[in-house]
């Protein structure tokens, strides 16, 4: 084979695997990129057992997830639009709720980090966590169906996590150095942004509340509590990384 038959053969090669990839990617649906295997399922393994290479392939796993994610959220968008103005009106705050505490937890968990080389690959992969653990719940929890638990189940899991914050709480400093001093960083969050953001998660919980009493009103209330509650305490909600 001539140089110039291997080069066309490669070519066509290349184009033909990344029309695949792309066609195997309009098949998947989320997924959380911080599940075993979920990556190497979705993008293959990382090339090589180097840190760099580690780094590079959290980074485009993630980004690979939140390209599917964000059709997804597209696609929920229009479908929320078509039902009732009770029920789109209830999905609309439940977005809105979300987004205030993704960012504010997003923040938590860049200072969690601590600046480091890793960092973008893992703010990128908790951002993907999060979307997800969003639309599996938007799905009706695809085909696992939703779980059942009681009043007691959510005393069990509010206790958790009360217990948890307030343990959180004792390693954030009460404030943070003022910009412009010595001592100040960018890296620093208070317990002001802790409570913050535990504001705005029971904030984005009793807005699913709301939500679900619309959408699915066989679902009691105590069931979307402990849910989300024991998935809050489970992924370090309480302002602790994971």
């Amino acid at each position: 084979m001539s140089l110039r038959h291997a080069v066309i053969a490669i070519a066509v090669f290349s184009i033909a695997a990344h029309a695949a990839a792309q066609k195997n990617a309009k098949k998947l649906k989320s997924f959380d990129p911080t599940a075993s295997g979920t990556c190497e399922t979705a993008i293959g393994p990382p090339e090589d057992d180097s840190i760099i290479a580690s780094r590079g392939w959290m980074l485009n796993c993630g980004e690979f997830d939140k390209k599917i994610e964000n059709s997804e959220f597209a696609a929920l968008r229009v479908s929320e639009a078509k039902t009732s103005k009770a029920e789109s009106a209830a999905y609309a705050e439940l977005v809105a709720a979300f987004e205030r505490y993704r960012a504010l937890q997003l923040h938590l968990h860049t200072v969690g980090c601590g600046g480091g080389n890793s960092c973008g690959a893992m703010l990128v992969q908790e951002e993907a966590r999060i979307n997800y653990a969003f639309l599996i719940i938007a799905e009706g929890f695809r085909n696992a169906g939703f779980p059942s638990f009681t009043a007691s189940d959510f005393a069990d899991a509010d206790a958790a996590l009360n217990k948890a914050y307030r343990a959180s709480l004792t390693t954030f400093p009460a404030k943070c150095a003022p910009q412009g001093s010595d001592n100040y960083s960018e890296l620093c969050a208070s317990r002001a942004d802790l409570r913050a953001m535990e504001r705005a998660w029971i904030g984005y919980r009793d807005a699913w509340v709301a939500f679900g009493a619309i959408k699915w009103p066989q679902i009691s209330a105590d069931i979307w509590r402990t849910y989300l509650t024991r998935e809050h305490v489970k992924h370090g909600g309480d302002g602790t990384a994971d």
